[in-house]
């Protein structure tokens, strides 16, 4: 099926008759759209690691792993962009919603009992974005909020490039991003729930001075996790 979308928020919407892709239409004058809601797997992750691993947020980049700062490069649009938006980011935004409308600071129901105010403080927003050269040429992008996430896919929809891989991790753990003294390793969550877990858990969540010292001075790279949900 197809339908105008006239906000970004129009991505975080339910979707109807349990469609998971839909054709959208940006404007009148504008090529289709895929908002794609399908789940993505531990292949995608594998496959996008490297971009998450390079953590230099809306700089395009040829190769995250060695990549000279010298060289910015840029993307060219696609045909027909595609967004992807797993549930996850908008189950997440709509529980918000309901907070904000409830006028509360924590929520009571199934599947996030008593975590709305970690809903709204703990949670980091990724997308990586790519042109019509694919995986050649890819960018991350690392937002606060949901809506903010939902702009910029907008944005990136409406510049000709396809949002192909995105989800939620920790905020906390956004600065063991782009560290050439850590090696990362990403490990997927079920559901929110559990990666706010990980959260209280405190589990993978820094690299303290010690370890990074011994980099220093042996050369080796610190292990650190990482976890995700998408």
């Amino acid at each position: 099926m197809a339908k105008y979308i006239t906000s970004h928020l129009d991505l975080l919407a339910e979707p109807r008759l349990g469609l998971t892709r839909i054709q959208l239409l940006l404007s009148q004058t504008y090529p289709r759209v895929i908002l794609d809601r399908t789940d993505s797997t531990d292949i995608d992750l594998a496959r996008y690691a490297p971009i998450l691993a390079h953590g230099r947020s809306d700089r395009w980049v040829l190769d995250p792993v060695g990549e000279s700062l010298m060289n910015p490069v840029r993307a060219h649009p696609c045909g027909v962009p595609r967004i992807h938006v797993p549930n996850h980011i908008r189950l997440v935004w709509e529980e918000l919603e309901k907070l904000k409308d409830a006028g509360q600071k924590k929520l009571k129901g199934p599947g996030y009992p008593n975590q709305g105010v970690k809903l709204g403080t703990q949670l980091a927003y990724f997308m990586v974005v790519e042109g019509v050269e694919a995986g050649n040429c890819q960018k991350l992008v690392l937002r606060a909020t949901a809506e903010q996430f939902a702009v910029q896919a907008y944005f990136e929809a409406l510049s000709g490039f396809s949002v192909v891989f995105s989800g939620l991790m920790l905020k906390r753990q956004l600065a063991l991003l782009g560290r050439h003294d850590v090696r990362l390793s990403f490990v997927r969550v079920a559901n929110v729930e559990d990666l706010l877990q990980e959260a209280d858990s405190g589990s993978g969540s820094h690299v303290d001075d010690a370890a990074s010292t011994w980099h220093q001075v042996t050369n080796e790279k610190v292990a650190a996790t990482v976890f995700v949900c998408f």
